[in-house]
Protein backbone atom coordinates (compact mmCIF):
# COMPACT_ATOMS: atom_id res chain seq x y z
CA UNK A 1 0.00 0.00 0.00
CA UNK A 2 1.50 3.59 -0.71
CA UNK A 3 1.88 5.52 2.05
CA UNK A 4 0.44 9.10 2.56
CA UNK A 5 1.82 12.65 3.18
CA UNK A 6 -0.08 15.38 4.88
CA UNK A 7 -3.13 13.41 3.97
CA UNK A 8 -3.27 14.74 0.30
CA UNK A 9 -0.52 12.83 -1.51
CA UNK A 10 -0.06 9.95 -2.22
CA UNK A 11 3.54 8.35 -2.57
CA UNK A 12 3.62 5.85 -5.15
CA UNK A 13 7.08 4.94 -6.39
CA UNK A 14 11.17 6.01 -4.91
CA UNK A 15 12.68 7.88 -8.23
CA UNK A 16 16.10 8.83 -6.13
CA UNK A 17 17.90 9.75 -3.17
CA UNK A 18 20.23 12.35 -2.29
CA UNK A 19 22.43 13.93 0.28
CA UNK A 20 19.23 15.62 2.05
CA UNK A 21 16.91 13.52 1.39
CA UNK A 22 14.60 11.28 -0.99
CA UNK A 23 12.65 11.96 -4.35
CA UNK A 24 9.28 10.17 -4.81
CA UNK A 25 6.37 9.84 -7.94
CA UNK A 26 3.40 10.63 -6.01
CA UNK A 27 0.13 11.90 -6.81
CA UNK A 28 -2.63 14.76 -5.16
CA UNK A 29 -5.38 12.46 -3.79
CA UNK A 30 -7.87 14.65 -4.86
CA UNK A 31 -7.30 15.61 -8.58
CA UNK A 32 -4.83 12.70 -9.37
CA UNK A 33 -2.11 14.95 -10.50
CA UNK A 34 1.17 13.73 -10.71
CA UNK A 35 3.66 14.89 -8.46
CA UNK A 36 7.41 14.94 -7.08
CA UNK A 37 8.29 14.89 -3.47
CA UNK A 38 11.26 15.54 -1.87
CA UNK A 39 11.13 14.65 1.84
CA UNK A 40 14.20 15.79 4.34
CA UNK A 41 16.07 12.83 5.62
CA UNK A 42 14.59 12.55 9.96
CA UNK A 43 18.17 13.50 10.75
CA UNK A 44 17.89 16.69 9.71
CA UNK A 45 14.54 17.87 10.50
CA UNK A 46 14.61 16.07 14.09
CA UNK A 47 16.46 19.95 14.13
CA UNK A 48 13.76 22.64 14.82
CA UNK A 49 15.76 24.96 13.56
CA UNK A 50 15.45 23.78 9.95
CA UNK A 51 12.12 23.14 9.94
CA UNK A 52 11.66 26.70 10.73
CA UNK A 53 13.96 27.67 8.34
CA UNK A 54 11.82 26.13 5.40
CA UNK A 55 8.52 27.47 7.19
CA UNK A 56 9.70 30.66 7.11
CA UNK A 57 11.37 30.31 3.34
CA UNK A 58 7.80 29.36 2.24
CA UNK A 59 6.42 32.18 0.02
CA UNK A 60 10.15 32.01 -1.90
CA UNK A 61 10.12 28.56 -1.94
CA UNK A 62 6.90 28.15 -3.83
CA UNK A 63 7.09 31.51 -5.71
CA UNK A 64 6.80 31.46 -9.69
CA UNK A 65 10.22 32.56 -10.90
CA UNK A 66 10.44 30.89 -14.01
CA UNK A 67 9.17 28.69 -16.66
CA UNK A 68 12.48 26.73 -16.13
CA UNK A 69 12.46 26.85 -12.47
CA UNK A 70 10.61 23.27 -11.57
CA UNK A 71 7.75 24.53 -9.70
CA UNK A 72 6.77 24.04 -5.69
CA UNK A 73 3.30 23.52 -5.42
CA UNK A 74 3.35 23.11 -1.91
CA UNK A 75 5.03 22.99 0.83
CA UNK A 76 5.06 20.40 4.01
CA UNK A 77 7.01 21.74 7.22
CA UNK A 78 6.05 20.36 10.60
CA UNK A 79 7.02 18.50 13.60
CA UNK A 80 9.78 16.22 11.88
CA UNK A 81 8.65 16.68 8.28
CA UNK A 82 9.58 18.92 5.69
CA UNK A 83 8.88 18.02 1.77
CA UNK A 84 8.34 19.49 -0.97
CA UNK A 85 5.70 18.88 -3.40
CA UNK A 86 6.67 19.70 -6.68
CA UNK A 87 5.91 19.25 -10.48
CA UNK A 88 6.88 15.95 -12.08
CA UNK A 89 9.33 16.31 -14.83
CA UNK A 90 10.06 13.39 -17.46
CA UNK A 91 13.42 13.16 -17.84
CA UNK A 92 16.78 13.03 -16.38
CA UNK A 93 19.43 15.06 -14.72
CA UNK A 94 22.29 16.59 -16.68
CA UNK A 95 24.62 14.77 -14.32
CA UNK A 96 23.83 11.63 -16.05
CA UNK A 97 24.59 13.02 -19.59
CA UNK A 98 27.74 13.97 -18.19
CA UNK A 99 30.78 11.73 -19.36
CA UNK A 100 34.47 12.18 -20.14
CA UNK A 101 34.76 10.21 -22.90
CA UNK A 102 32.07 12.07 -24.60
CA UNK A 103 31.81 16.21 -23.66
CA UNK A 104 28.46 17.71 -24.97
CA UNK A 105 29.54 19.71 -29.07
CA UNK A 106 29.07 23.19 -27.93
CA UNK A 107 25.71 24.84 -29.70
CA UNK A 108 23.59 21.92 -27.42
CA UNK A 109 26.03 22.66 -24.32
CA UNK A 110 25.54 26.51 -24.92
CA UNK A 111 21.50 26.43 -25.39
CA UNK A 112 21.53 24.13 -21.68
CA UNK A 113 23.56 26.93 -20.00
CA UNK A 114 21.57 29.52 -22.12
CA UNK A 115 18.05 28.37 -20.56
CA UNK A 116 20.10 28.44 -17.22
CA UNK A 117 21.12 31.92 -17.38
CA UNK A 118 17.81 33.08 -18.39
CA UNK A 119 16.23 31.58 -15.31
CA UNK A 120 18.79 32.34 -13.28
CA UNK A 121 18.93 36.41 -14.57
CA UNK A 122 14.56 35.87 -13.92
CA UNK A 123 15.20 34.68 -10.19
CA UNK A 124 18.06 37.03 -9.05
CA UNK A 125 15.59 40.40 -10.28
CA UNK A 126 13.25 38.86 -7.75
CA UNK A 127 16.13 38.57 -5.04
CA UNK A 128 16.28 34.88 -4.87
CA UNK A 129 19.54 33.61 -5.03
CA UNK A 130 19.61 29.40 -6.11
CA UNK A 131 22.58 28.63 -3.97
CA UNK A 132 23.26 24.97 -5.01
CA UNK A 133 23.32 25.04 -8.64
CA UNK A 134 24.82 21.75 -10.06
CA UNK A 135 24.27 18.94 -12.69
CA UNK A 136 22.31 16.72 -10.33
CA UNK A 137 19.82 20.25 -10.02
CA UNK A 138 19.61 20.49 -13.61
CA UNK A 139 16.96 18.31 -15.01
CA UNK A 140 16.59 17.79 -18.67
CA UNK A 141 12.97 17.35 -20.18
CA UNK A 142 12.53 14.14 -21.66
CA UNK A 143 9.95 15.75 -24.30
CA UNK A 144 11.13 19.08 -25.25
CA UNK A 145 14.89 18.75 -23.79
CA UNK A 146 14.60 22.13 -22.35
CA UNK A 147 16.86 22.39 -19.05
CA UNK A 148 14.03 22.98 -15.71
CA UNK A 149 16.44 23.96 -12.38
CA UNK A 150 15.44 22.29 -9.17
CA UNK A 151 16.35 22.38 -5.27
CA UNK A 152 16.90 26.20 -5.43
CA UNK A 153 17.74 27.01 -2.31
CA UNK A 154 17.10 23.84 -0.38
CA UNK A 155 20.70 23.37 0.44
CA UNK A 156 21.59 26.46 1.62
CA UNK A 157 18.47 25.97 3.71
CA UNK A 158 19.61 22.74 5.37
CA UNK A 159 23.26 24.22 6.18
CA UNK A 160 21.53 27.13 7.56
CA UNK A 161 23.66 30.85 7.99
CA UNK A 162 26.25 29.68 10.55
CA UNK A 163 29.87 30.37 10.20
CA UNK A 164 31.03 27.21 8.98
CA UNK A 165 28.31 26.75 6.10
CA UNK A 166 31.12 27.03 3.36
CA UNK A 167 32.60 23.63 4.49
CA UNK A 168 29.02 22.11 3.73
CA UNK A 169 28.35 23.18 0.28
CA UNK A 170 28.89 20.85 -2.88
CA UNK A 171 32.74 21.31 -2.96
CA UNK A 172 33.17 20.81 -6.49
CA UNK A 173 30.56 23.92 -7.54
CA UNK A 174 31.30 26.37 -4.06
CA UNK A 175 32.39 30.05 -5.21
CA UNK A 176 35.65 31.60 -3.57
CA UNK A 177 33.52 33.71 -1.43
CA UNK A 178 30.83 30.58 0.23
CA UNK A 179 34.16 28.89 1.07
CA UNK A 180 35.34 32.03 2.69
CA UNK A 181 32.27 32.26 4.66
CA UNK A 182 30.44 34.95 2.89
CA UNK A 183 27.11 34.57 1.90
CA UNK A 184 25.71 33.73 -1.06
CA UNK A 185 25.05 36.01 -3.49
CA UNK A 186 23.94 36.36 -7.45
CA UNK A 187 27.30 35.82 -8.73
CA UNK A 188 27.25 33.06 -6.45
CA UNK A 189 25.23 31.17 -8.79
CA UNK A 190 27.13 32.66 -12.07
CA UNK A 191 30.14 30.86 -11.08
CA UNK A 192 28.74 27.74 -10.54
CA UNK A 193 27.03 27.95 -14.28
CA UNK A 194 30.89 28.56 -15.45
CA UNK A 195 32.12 25.24 -13.70
CA UNK A 196 28.73 23.37 -15.19
CA UNK A 197 29.37 24.88 -18.62
CA UNK A 198 33.28 23.90 -18.67
CA UNK A 199 32.26 20.54 -17.67
CA UNK A 200 29.61 20.09 -20.48
CA UNK A 201 32.18 21.17 -23.09
CA UNK A 202 35.22 18.96 -21.68
CA UNK A 203 33.41 16.14 -19.78
CA UNK A 204 36.03 17.07 -16.58
CA UNK A 205 35.55 18.50 -13.31
CA UNK A 206 38.25 21.57 -13.09
CA UNK A 207 38.26 20.88 -9.14
CA UNK A 208 36.98 17.54 -8.74
CA UNK A 209 39.05 16.26 -5.55
CA UNK A 210 39.01 12.77 -3.65
CA UNK A 211 39.46 15.47 -0.72
CA UNK A 212 36.58 17.80 -0.45
CA UNK A 213 38.29 20.01 2.42
CA UNK A 214 41.28 20.32 0.30
CA UNK A 215 39.58 20.90 -3.17
CA UNK A 216 37.80 23.87 -0.74
CA UNK A 217 40.74 25.22 0.70
CA UNK A 218 42.56 25.56 -3.04
CA UNK A 219 39.56 27.19 -4.24
CA UNK A 220 39.70 30.66 -3.30
CA UNK A 221 43.71 31.15 -4.63
CA UNK A 222 42.64 29.67 -8.04
CA UNK A 223 42.20 31.06 -10.87
CA UNK A 224 40.31 28.61 -13.30
CA UNK A 225 42.26 28.71 -16.69
CA UNK A 226 40.21 26.81 -19.51
CA UNK A 227 41.97 24.21 -22.04
CA UNK A 228 42.73 25.47 -25.32
CA UNK A 229 40.20 22.77 -26.70
CA UNK A 230 37.40 24.78 -25.96
CA UNK A 231 36.19 27.31 -28.46
CA UNK A 232 37.60 30.58 -27.82
CA UNK A 233 34.10 32.43 -27.51
CA UNK A 234 33.17 30.30 -24.56
CA UNK A 235 36.43 29.91 -22.78
CA UNK A 236 36.11 33.89 -22.47
CA UNK A 237 32.39 33.14 -20.81
CA UNK A 238 33.30 31.14 -18.42
CA UNK A 239 36.53 32.45 -16.87
CA UNK A 240 34.44 35.71 -16.78
CA UNK A 241 31.64 33.40 -14.73
CA UNK A 242 34.44 32.23 -12.45
CA UNK A 243 36.32 35.26 -11.47
CA UNK A 244 37.51 34.68 -7.65
CA UNK A 245 35.72 38.02 -7.26
CA UNK A 246 32.13 38.49 -7.10
CA UNK A 247 31.68 41.69 -7.88
CA UNK A 248 34.40 40.93 -11.63
CA UNK A 249 31.85 38.57 -12.67
CA UNK A 250 28.74 39.40 -14.74
CA UNK A 251 25.48 39.15 -14.14
CA UNK A 252 23.07 36.31 -15.23
CA UNK A 253 21.80 38.50 -17.67
CA UNK A 254 24.68 39.51 -19.68
CA UNK A 255 25.94 35.92 -19.78
CA UNK A 256 22.39 35.13 -21.02
CA UNK A 257 23.21 37.89 -23.65
CA UNK A 258 26.83 36.78 -24.45
CA UNK A 259 25.27 32.91 -24.93
CA UNK A 260 22.27 34.06 -27.06
CA UNK A 261 25.15 36.18 -29.65
CA UNK A 262 27.61 33.50 -30.01
CA UNK A 263 25.14 30.67 -30.18
CA UNK A 264 24.57 30.39 -33.86
CA UNK A 265 28.70 30.60 -34.74
CA UNK A 266 29.00 27.52 -32.75
CA UNK A 267 25.89 25.48 -34.66
CA UNK A 268 28.52 23.46 -37.32
CA UNK A 269 31.17 22.78 -34.26
CA UNK A 270 31.15 19.10 -33.30
CA UNK A 271 31.96 17.38 -29.77
CA UNK A 272 35.64 17.47 -28.73
CA UNK A 273 37.45 14.38 -29.77
CA UNK A 274 39.73 11.94 -28.87
CA UNK A 275 42.79 13.82 -29.57
CA UNK A 276 40.99 16.96 -27.99
CA UNK A 277 39.68 14.96 -25.25
CA UNK A 278 43.45 13.57 -24.19
CA UNK A 279 44.71 17.11 -24.68
CA UNK A 280 42.40 18.58 -22.58
CA UNK A 281 43.29 15.60 -19.68
CA UNK A 282 46.27 16.43 -20.04
CA UNK A 283 46.07 19.92 -19.64
CA UNK A 284 43.93 20.12 -16.65
CA UNK A 285 46.32 17.54 -14.58
CA UNK A 286 49.18 20.30 -15.36
CA UNK A 287 47.33 22.98 -13.99
CA UNK A 288 46.24 20.59 -11.30
CA UNK A 289 49.36 19.85 -10.67
CA UNK A 290 50.90 23.05 -10.33
CA UNK A 291 47.86 24.25 -7.93
CA UNK A 292 48.66 21.91 -5.79
CA UNK A 293 52.32 22.74 -5.93
CA UNK A 294 51.84 26.54 -5.74
CA UNK A 295 49.49 25.89 -2.22
CA UNK A 296 50.90 23.47 -0.74
CA UNK A 297 49.34 20.36 -1.24
CA UNK A 298 49.61 16.63 -1.80
CA UNK A 299 46.74 16.13 -4.03
CA UNK A 300 46.96 14.71 -7.40
CA UNK A 301 45.23 15.48 -10.81
CA UNK A 302 41.67 13.77 -11.25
Amino acid sequence: MADLLADRYELTALIGRGPTGTVWRAQELRTRERLAVKILDRELTADRHIVDRFARERPVLTAFLHKAYVRVRDLIAEEGTVALVMEYVPGSDLRATLDPAQPWAPAPAVRIALGVAEALAAAHDAGVVHCDLKPSNLLIEERTGDVRLTDSRVGRLVRGYRQDAGRFATPEYAAPEVILDSPPVSATDVYALGLVLYEMLTGLMPYRDGDPDAALSRRPRAHLIVPPGVAPELRHVIEACTGAEPATRPGAAAVADELRRVLPALAALPAAGPATRDATIAFVRYWFDLLNHAVGTGDTAP
